[in-house]
């Protein structure tokens, strides 16, 4: 499921923990859009 709503590219990051605060899972979406402007990023 996490997948599917990070390829949907709404997020530039998710990630699921465990109830210690460990992480399970993290994507991290490092593409930059160059075609908007700096001020809206």
């Amino acid at each position: 499921m996490t997948n599917t709503i990070f390829d949907r590219g709404y997020y530039q990051s998710i990630q699921l923990t465990d109830t210690d605060g460990g992480v399970i899972m993290a994507k991290i979406n490092s593409d930059e859009i160059r075609s908007v402007t700096s001020w809206f990023k």
